[in-house]
């Protein structure tokens, strides 16, 4: 009789500590997911910055590109070179 006690005691002590596995590894593994789809959002944000910045270098790596951004950024002439600015009309 006090070993069937035993026996039943055992195996409601093993069959608790399996449930508590199961559910740490659950709880785990829902912590784990969310962090992949975080790092996956980040991924696609920096993944997107990066073919900005790419584009970006192209666009620039053309001299007459980068010429004609600095020449709007700093109201830069080149020497013979006039500035003609065009107003558009007044509008009733």
């Amino acid at each position: 009789m006090y070993v069937k006690v035993i026996f039943w005691i055992i195996i409601i002590v093993v069959a608790g500590g399996l449930s508590y596995q199961i559910y740490t590894l659950a709880r785990e593994r829902e912590t784990l997911k969310k962090e992949a789809l975080e790092a996956t959002a980040k991924l696609q944000t920096l993944e997107e910055e990066e073919q900005k910045l790419r584009d970006e270098s192209i666009y620039y790596g053309d001299i007459r590109n980068l010429s004609k951004e600095l020449k709007s950024l700093f109201n830069y002439k080149e020497p013979g070179e006039h500035m003609l600015i065009i107003v558009p009309e007044k509008s009733n």
